[in-house]
């Protein structure tokens, strides 16, 4: 989680992806480890209907989870 962060710091505007095998298991642990590791004031906002957090320097992160591979396809993440 912490690579996931100091890269969306280190690339201003970009977009990144974390995933989790389930959605169970991206809302149960691996939200709740972003949440945990990231300092609130370096959110901007979280959208929860569309899992997305955008942080303050305009990077972008989407919570996604690998139940159906197809639906990763599409972004062109960092």
């Amino acid at each position: 989680m912490q690579e996931s962060l100091r890269q969306a710091f280190e690339q201003p505007g970009s977009l990144g992806i974390i995933a989790s095998p389930t959605y169970p298991m991206l809302r149960d642990a691996t939200q709740r480890e972003f949440f945990d590791d990231c300092p609130r004031e370096l959110i901007k906002a979280f959208r929860k209907s569309d899992n997305i957090v955008e942080l303050i320097n305009g990077s972008e992160v989407l919570f996604k989870s690998c139940d159906s591979p197809d639906r990763l396809r599409g972004p062109n993440a960092a």
